[in-house]
């Protein structure tokens, strides 16, 4: 923010609506009487910076001296979405395309409130009508994604959505959420991997994104890239200290030759021995998802895993909050049985 003998300028917002900029008043600041239309830009500038209240405030304000302004009866019906009263903003909203059915974004938000009140079909038709209006519309062509899945129609109609989506705005994030989602789902984990990194480059610093990424990097056999992802994932806030060691998991099916065996089986050999010496915590419950197992690839390399399994079942036996059984033998007549009983 530039600053000028000592004050900061104010911010600015670009509206939604409109290429006007305004002001965003001080909080608290009273607006004087003004046109309808002067209110509901700054109406709209304050819904863009998040304070509802007082954008609800002039939006109430509007249609008191105009009951059918369409975009505040449409933007009303959004905020109220967002403060939770999908009711009222659904009613908001089918006034709003009453007096106004020109805009492709209102009927893109109505879908987006149906979809909420789990009314697919109709959700559906309100985001091709926004598409009919502009068929080069990301939203809602990401949105007629998502409600396709919704209606469990063929995968291959969401991900065309969500493609052409991206075709037209590539960092969309919905859109590239929405697609990995499907991919990951059906596990097509080297397909997800230049969308996952795309997320990565937006948010470097989200972890669950780092993890996901090492997930499809595992599972496509490049362990040495999700090692990398699991580790800055771990690292990072949001993330946990487990994940560090999470490639371990991974073994690739197939490689190219004997030394890259070799040298996948040292190199998982000392990172399990460096592991042990850490004494990461896992909690059972969530071992799988948290931490790993052994890769059920190990025994298919023509090598002995008995070592290797003996290290992992040391990494993991403190996890298990359970004693060992005790056996008990009981002798009868005619034959012998060993009976198990738990000691917790």
């Amino acid at each position: 923010m530039e600053k000028t003998l000592g004050l900061c300028t104010p911010p600015t917002v670009v509206m939604a609506e409109s290429a006007q900029i305004l002001p965003i008043p001080p909080p608290g600041h009273r607006l004087r009487a003004a046109r309808p239309d002067v209110l509901y830009q700054q109406a709209l500038t304050l819904h863009r910076v998040s304070r509802l209240e007082e954008a609800e405030s002039i939006y109430r304000q509007i249609l008191q001296a105009e009951p059918n302004h369409p975009g505040a009866l449409h933007f009303l019906g959004m905020l109220r979405l967002t403060q939770g009263d999908p009711s009222e903003a659904l009613q908001l909203i089918e006034r709003s395309l009453h007096f106004c059915n020109t805009k492709a974004v209102y009927y893109n938000n109505y879908g987006a409130v149906l979809n909420e009140w789990k009314q697919y079909h109709e959700a559906k038709t309100a985001f091709e009508n926004a598409l009919v209006l502009d068929p080069n519309y990301p939203d809602a062509l990401s949105n007629l994604g998502l409600v396709s899945e919704h209606l469990g129609e063929p995968g291959h109609i969401a991900e065309h959505h969500f493609r052409s989506a991206l075709q037209l705005q590539p960092n969309h994030r919905d859109a590239m959420r929405h697609l990995v989602d499907l991919l990951l789902k059906n596990e097509r984990y080297e397909e997800s991997l230049p969308f996952l990194e795309r997320q990565v480059t937006l948010e470097p610093d989200n972890a669950e994104l780092r993890h996901r990424l090492g997930v499809s990097f595992g599972e496509s056999g490049k362990i040495s890239d999700a090692k990398r992802e699991f580790q800055k994932a771990a690292s990072l806030p949001g993330g946990k200290a487990v994940w560090k060691w999470k490639h371990l998991w991974y073994c690739p099916v197939f490689f190219e030759n004997e030394s890259e065996v070799e040298k996948y089986w040292q190199n998982l050999n000392r990172d399990i021995d460096a592991a042990l010496e850490e004494k990461p915590v896992y909690d059972w419950r969530t071992l799988p998802y948290d931490g790993f197992t052994h890769s059920f690839q190990l025994p298919h390399h023509d090598r002995c895993c008995r070592e290797v399994l003996e290290k992992f079942t040391k990494l993991f036996a403190p996890s298990f909050p359970f004693e060992r059984p005790t056996y008990k033998l009981y002798r009868l007549p005619a034959y012998a049985c060993l009976d198990v009983v738990n000691s917790m």
